[in-house]
């Protein structure tokens, strides 16, 4: 064992030496000559070996690889901001049961009620009590009276913004308590949304930026989400961002910055690599070498994500919208970079949503908090006259016990239509069953938009409120998804749930019939007899 791994480790030597080898003797770029010296290798961004550790920033960026591998396709040349609207995913990680927040039904939609609703969780005392059960349309899309997550969408969102808010839900099958599920819809949407700085952002370290994959088939390594939780990731990004810009599409600048860091003598390079990148950038400026001082105003993250400060409007909106210290939120800092325009698309990942300790408090007090956070992005983009589209997931969902309701008081005081509920509020148990367990049968997805200067009806397909809001549907007794309505539709695939999502997405832009842009294959899935069954939103933006 010991001579093969010798054997091993004498290969990788060699290989390392014929490497070394070939870059001395290959030209790296047209009309440059030959790397020969250390500093022309770093300047070049072939940092060797366990030199690339020691020298970030602004280097690592000069790599003739890195910028070609960034060639800018997410923002056409001489674009701006994109004109579609900013694209959010929620993440609810564990599996929280949003059937029994929305209302949900037969063939003609949310109000074509089922008799019974106990397998989802809503025992027959409060089905059969119209003052819980019956359906709320502040929202446009239907949630019960009663529900959580309502009271927590009526926290975040100011009674003023919530008549240009519509939405939709989608009824599937998922697997249980998985990030397996394929249904995150964000890089669908980043073929079509670019950023001015970044293709997607998210708040894991994952393809989706979130908890659950992505849709099969929507990967593109170009866009892969770079990490974003606080406000100190975000403004790295925005460094990132814009020395792409500037240099990745200015070979001249990007020339003369390999120059200076040829130029420098040893102690000179030893303290331009221990710089940040913004100052980096500052000192090149400053000497001339990467173009006027007016480029340096790009290169404040503050611009992007500002520091503490009541006399700045950017940071005031972010209080507003999130909370007293939204530098340490990150659903904040995917939000200023998906609706700031900076990143194409975001996704929030939240876990915590697998609470089975026998009760509906923990349960009903998750989609409060996750109404909140709905809530909140909502207000943000009402804030700086935005648009916004979310996406609100969960991997999963959770079983009922149907013999054991939960029966703890709420506490503080609901907000009720066109209110706010108290700072105290939580809904707790309220008669719910209790949620012992997983249960995929029962999965389901929604979606949201905010359009402003529009009205509800501006947003949806059908101004009736019985057929215009629900894709897909549940057995009759909740048991689960129907899988033989629409057999081959996103009841049957759950990818295509989300698919529908994004389906919507483009609808909400009058452009449903790029969907198949959207797909590897160029396929359109929703065709057929049940086409017009997949659409809930028309044309309201552009």
């Amino acid at each position: 064992m010991s001579n093969r791994k010798e054997e091993l480790e004498k290969l990788e030597e060699q290989r390392a030496r014929e490497k070394e080898q070939r870059l001395r003797e290959a030209p790296f770029f047209a009309n440059h000559p030959k790397v020969m010296t250390r500093r022309q290798m770093i300047a070049r961004g072939f940092l060797a070996g366990a030199s690339t550790v020691f020298y970030p920033g602004l280097i690592n960026f000069l790599s003739e690889k890195r910028l070609s591998a960034h060639s800018y396709d997410c923002l056409p040349p001489g674009s701006s901001e994109s004109p579609m609207a900013p694209f959010v995913v929620i993440d609810a990680s564990g599996g929280n049961p949003l059937a029994a927040e929305f209302c949900v039904g037969g063939m003609g939609g949310q109000t074509d009620f089922y008799a019974n609703y106990q397998n989802i969780g809503i025992p027959n005392a409060l089905r059969n009590t119209p003052t819980l059960f019956d359906p709320d349309f502040e929202f446009g899309v239907a949630l019960h009276k009663n529900s959580a997550l309502l009271e927590g969408l009526r926290a975040g969102l100011p009674p003023q913004y919530r008549a240009s808010v519509d939405g939709g839900v989608v009824c599937s099958q998922l697997d249980n308590d998985t990030s397996a599920n394929p249904i995150n819809a964000s890089q669908l949407v980043a073929k079509i949304r670019y950023g001015t700085l970044v293709a997607a952002a998210g708040t894991s370290n994952s393809m989706s930026g979130g908890n659950s994959n992505l849709v099969q088939g929507s990967y593109d390594a170009k866009k892969d989400p770079v990490l974003c939780q606080n406000r100190n990731q975000a403004r790295s990004i925005v460094d990132q961002g814009v020395i792409y810009t500037a240099l990745a599409n200015n070979k001249d600048r990007a020339d003369m910055v390999r120059k200076a860091l040829a130029d420098m003598s040893e102690p000179q390079l030893s303290r331009f690599t221990n710089m940040n990148l913004s100052d980096q950038l500052k000192n090149l400026v400053g000497c001339g070498y990467a173009g006027t001082p007016d480029l340096l105003r790009q290169f404040d993250g503050t611009a992007v994500f500002p520091d503490t400060n009541i006399a700045e409007p950017v940071y005031n909106q972010l209080v507003t919208a999130f909370g007293a210290t939204p530098e340490n939120n990150s659903l904040a800092a995917v939000s200023r970079l998906v609706i700031g325009g900076f990143s194409g698309v975001g996704s929030f990942e939240e876990g915590g949503y697998d609470s089975h300790d026998g009760t509906a408090r923990s349960t009903r007090n998750n989609s409060f908090k996750l109404g909140r956070h709905v809530g909140r992005v909502l207000h943000y983009a009402a804030l700086l006259n935005k648009p916004v589209f979310i996406q609100l997931i969960t991997d999963g969902s959770m079983g009922a016990s149907t013999d054991t309701p939960d029966n703890v008081a709420s506490t503080g005081t609901r907000g009720g239509p066109g209110g706010t509920p108290s700072a105290d509020f939580q809904p707790n148990g309220e008669g719910y069953f209790a949620r012992p367990g997983d249960s995929a049968s029962q999965g389901l997805m929604a979606f949201f938009a905010y359009v402003p200067g529009k009205t509800r009806g501006d947003l949806i397909q059908s101004t009736s409120q019985a057929q215009g809001r629900q894709i897909g549907r549940f057995k009759t007794d909740g048991s689960g998804a129907d899988t033989s309505f629409l057999s081959t539709s996103a009841l049957a695939n759950v990818g295509e749930a989300a698919r529908a999502v994004a389906y919507n997405y483009l609808a909400l832009h009058g452009q449903e019939d790029r969907i198949s842009e959207l797909s590897t294959d160029g396929r359109n899935p929703f065709t057929g007899q049940y086409a017009a069954h997949y659409l809930i939103f028309k044309r309201a933006i552009g």
